[in-house]
């Protein structure tokens, strides 16, 4: 039996011009569509751990380009985080989604190694522009999710793979459990999307909950492991000679 993997139905009925459409929904209100801002504390209860995970996401995708390109992107953190939280704030203004740097767009810049810029500035606009045209919408919601699933499937995985490279080349000790506990625990809780429930309408879940488990445990095992007499015992190195070897 035929079985049609793509309905192009929608895609000849939108319009080539057109601005977003609000979306009522009967749990969240307005979802889409340009509209004045709303305040409601149980929208800001869910928010904020998400925005611990996008500061760890912002600071992580700084590194793995600064490891691709070679240079020293950490006087630029900075700006990374203004810059993320004057975008969210802008979007949100008019009814937007929370902007962040994304991993797949650093996994694009991995698999294509073009680092300019201008051509993210390029794709900036061209995206705005596209954010008019409801047709190309439409195109993009007729490619099944398997193609899109299996694009994403790669760019992640890039900018995982990123990460363990710069661990590796840094030297990080996973053989000290200080370091090996708090990171696959956290790393765990985002893969698997844990869901640490507070309230009915307050939880922490995925990479939010993994990003809290290794920051919290990590300093809690670093502060309590020399107190319990659990740290691992660190061997100076052998002094070096003047000649550059070392003695012994």
């Amino acid at each position: 039996m035929a079985v049609h993997r793509i309905d192009w139905s929608q895609v000849a009925h939108a319009p080539w011009l057109g601005i977003p459409k609000t979306i009522i929904s009967p749990t969240f209100g307005p979802l889409t569509g340009p509209h004045l801002p709303a305040f409601k504390l149980t929208f800001i209860l869910l928010v904020i751990p998400s925005v611990i995970a996008l500061l760890a996401e912002n600071s992580g995708h700084v590194k793995a380009v600064s490891e691709m390109t070679g240079d020293d992107l950490d006087p630029y953190l900075g700006r990374a985080f203004i810059g993320d939280g004057a975008g969210t704030a802008l979007a949100s203004l008019v009814g937007g989604s929370p902007t962040t740097t994304y991993a797949e767009n650093i996994g694009v810049m991995a698999a294509t190694r073009i680092y300019s810029t201008l051509a993210y500035y390029i794709a900036a606009i061209v995206a705005i522009l596209f954010g008019f045209c409801p047709k190309f919408g439409a195109v993009v919601a007729a490619t099944p999710g398997g193609v899109l699933g299996g694009i994403t499937l790669v760019l992640y995985g890039m900018i995982g793979l990123l990460g363990a490279k710069i661990w590796v080349e840094n030297r990080v000790d996973f053989g000290n459990p200080i370091n090996l506990v708090p990171l696959a625990a956290g790393i765990i809780a985002g893969i698997g999307n844990l869901e640490i429930k507070f309230t009915n309408t307050f939880s922490i879940t995925g990479i939010a909950a993994g990003t809290l488990i290794v920051l919290i445990g990590y300093h809690l095992v670093h502060i309590l492991a020399p107190r319990l007499g659990t740290a691992p015992v660190v061997e100076s190195p052998p002094p070096i000679t003047r000649r550059g070897s070392r003695a012994g």
